[in-house]
């Protein structure tokens, strides 16, 4: 877990770094606060097969199925720089949001109250975006 963590830090220093800054991820987001957030957790879920594929491969093994520390060791071979990476994703828009709504002093996100809405509700059928 340290490993991803600071390898987490260092994806997303190098991004900040690259990229112009927070300030710049928050414009991205002020421009189209539905669509960045949307945009986020397609991106994210367009990973959903390699997890998945690491983990049969990581319980093929009979060692690995029988011990936690094999399967969590076999698993992290395959998707630690995964993990790292969406882990600094996420950080970076957290932190694009937080700045975009502690400099405009209002948030730019209507929540709905109630329980969440299925991750299909996001998406039209043609692949395109619904707004929220």
């Amino acid at each position: 877990a340290r490993k991803i963590e600071n390898r987490a830090r260092d994806l997303a220093t190098q991004f900040i770094g690259v990229s112009g800054g927070i300030q710049n991820e928050a414009l991205r987001f002020e421009s189209d606060p539905n669509l960045y957030l949307a945009s986020f957790v397609w991106g994210t879920y367009g990973h959903v097969d390699a997890i998945l594929d690491a983990d049969k491969q990581a319980t093929r093994s009979r060692r690995n199925r029988s011990s936690s520390r094999r399967y969590n060791r076999a698993m992290y071979e395959k998707t630690g720089e995964l993990a790292a990476e969406q882990i600094a994703r996420a950080a970076i828009a957290l932190a694009a949001i937080w700045y975009d709504s502690s400099s405009s002093g209002k948030a730019k996100l209507s929540w709905k109250t109630g329980p969440a809405p299925e991750l299909s509700t996001f998406f039209h059928k043609d692949g395109g975006f619904s707004t929220w």
